[in-house]
């Protein structure tokens, strides 16, 4: 078994008919084209090779007041630039132009998922955004509430979702 590890830009791959697996987990959706790198990823893959691909979908919301501070404080996506959040049938499409069949698909992150992710973010947001006093104090507070927060992602998990705020998907060529 030969395993190779590649570190470089998604749109500059030139692995024609080389790579068995591929793994693209939350990436794709920083990618300016991103219909570019599904192609790519579709040139790589061996015949009956595999892209194991994870992207935000929906974008819905749990609680009222998270979009405000999302939108208003400094966090990751906004310092990575994500370009998008998928619907669906969007990251369907692309897939399918692109050369690739669907073969598997689930949606992640149901209604505590979304719920865990929220109070984790708004209170990173907090330590990130509030100085060495809001670090202590929203720290503390992520710190008390990260057992209850892993408890609710990890029940998210058991429950099987008709919808949710991520899809995975493996497809092949």
């Amino acid at each position: 078994v030969k395993i190779k590890f590649l570190h470089q830009d998604l749109i500059a791959i030139s692995l024609e008919n080389q790579v068995d697996v591929l793994l693209c987990i939350g990436t794709l959706q920083y990618v300016e084209n991103d219909w570019r790198a599904l192609r790519i990823f579709r040139k790589a893959l061996k015949i009956n090779g595999s892209l194991l691909l994870y992207v935000p979908a929906n974008g819905r919301t749990v609680l009222p007041f998270y979009r405000y501070f999302f939108d208003r404080l400094d966090h990751y996506e906004k310092s990575q630039q994500r370009r998008r959040i998928y619907s669906p049938q969007e990251i369907l499409e692309k897939i399918a132009a692109a050369g690739l069949t669907v073969r598997q698909q689930k949606f992640t992150h149901g209604w505590l998922g979304i719920l865990s992710h929220e109070v984790y973010s708004l209170l990173l947001m907090g330590v990130g955004n509030g100085g060495w006093a809001g670090a202590i104090f929203f720290g503390g507070i992520l710190t008390a509430l990260l057992p209850l927060l892993l408890v609710f992602k990890t029940l998210d998990e058991v429950f099987p979702k008709k919808n949710g705020n991520g899809l995975f998907l493996v497809a092949g060529t």
